[in-house]
Formats: C-alpha cells, sequence, structure tokens
C-alpha cells in the first residue's frame, strides 16, 4: 500500500435476519476473494463474539484447506499495534486502579470539578466519561470543564505512554495511526481487500 493509498468501496444494505445477512456477506466476500485471492481478504466484525460465526459462513468459500481471515475491529486494531509497539495493554480491572490513582493526584482549575471531586462517586464518573471519550476518539472541547477533561486524558495517555502501556480504548486510533504512518504501513498491512460485516454506524 502506498502512501497516496485510498480507500473506496461498495455498501451493502439488506434487510434485518441472519439468511438475509449470511447470504449478502458470502455474495460480497465471493467477489473479493475472486479478485485478490482470500488471503489477501480480510473480514472485519463489529464484535468479537461474531468472529466464528463469520468464520464458519465463509469456511466453504475458501478453496483446499485454508480458512477465511475473519477478525474483529479490536482484535485487529490489537494485532496491528502488537506489531509496531511493546506497550503493554491494560486490562479492564488495572486501567480502573491506575486511573483512580491518576485522578488523585491531579488538581483541578473548574471550581466546579474541584467541588465535585469531594464525592465518593467522582472519580469513578470522571473515570467513565474518560474511558468513554477515548473509545469515540473526540475531543471534548465545547466547554472549558470538557477542555480541562481532555486534558486529563491526554495527559493520562501521557502517563501511560512513559510506562509503555496503552489503555483498550485506545487500540483502534492507535491503530489507524500507525495505518497512517508510512513508517509502519508495510509493517502492519498484508491484505489488500477489506469487508466489513453487521456494521451499523
Amino acid at each position: 500500500m502506498s502512501g497516496d493509498a485510498t480507500l473506496d468501496g461498495t455498501l451493502v444494505s439488506v434487510p434485518f435476519g441472519q439468511p438475509e445477512t449470511e447470504t449478502a456477506v458470502r455474495n460480497a466476500y465471493r467477489e473479493l476473494r475472486d479478485e485478490h485471492g482470500s488471503e489477501n481478504v480480510l473480514v472485519v466484525t463489529g464484535s468479537p463474539t461474531s468472529m466464528e460465526t463469520f468464520e464458519a459462513v465463509l469456511r466453504d468459500e475458501v478453496r483446499g484447506a485454508g480458512l477465511p481471515r475473519v477478525s474483529s475491529l479490536v482484535v485487529h486494531a490489537t494485532d496491528v499495534v502488537n506489531a509496531v509497539t511493546d506497550a503493554a495493554i491494560l486490562s479492564d480491572t488495572l486501567r480502573r486502579e491506575l486511573v483512580h490513582r491518576f485522578l488523585a493526584g491531579w488538581e483541578w482549575d473548574s471550581e466546579y470539578f474541584e467541588r465535585a471531586s469531594a464525592l465518593d462517586s467522582f472519580a469513578g464518573d470522571i473515570a467513565l466519561l474518560m474511558e468513554t471519550a477515548t473509545w469515540q476518539d473526540v475531543g471534548l472541547d465545547q466547554t472549558p470543564e470538557l477542555i480541562e477533561v481532555q486534558s486529563v486524558v491526554d495527559e493520562f495517555h501521557a502517563w501511560l505512554a512513559d510506562h509503555d502501556h496503552v489503555e483498550r480504548g485506545q487500540l483502534i486510533s492507535t491503530a489507524l495511526d500507525h495505518l497512517d504512518d508510512p513508517n509502519h504501513r508495510d509493517t502492519v498491512v498484508d491484505i489488500e481487500a477489506v469487508r466489513a460485516v453487521e456494521f451499523e454506524e
């Protein structure tokens, strides 16, 4: 894939129902398989629990003893990140512990947050907001208070990076950064076509 590569594709929309979805996925997969070869086609599912489902749906579409390449978005992002860095991916439990430690030492500029930080539920609520913003990869810049939360998110991620850690919510955005980086692209891209299935957005 060259540095100026572009993506194009076709949206296939089918009525709700398992048979219709499976038939549409098989047909779309065949087109890419015939053009690129099954080893060069990655099928991306919306959740890890769907990987086995679509592996089974597409197994007969791969000739010989081969298997279709099926991965979820998060699992594939994890593979990309692991191919580029040795950073440890935090479990949800360890992430909760570390973010609470981090927040315990944070001095809030906002009077609103300074008062709220005295509440028992505050650290958990802010940690959840930080996690949601990280998964969504959105900048919190609508109000001074949200700007401060964004600065906390950025500082937390910088602190994790200094300790060779990354939280799960960073996996997709980090993988996209690696895919966009010409220095890493040849290391992490070994496919020619992607078929994403069961996405609603």
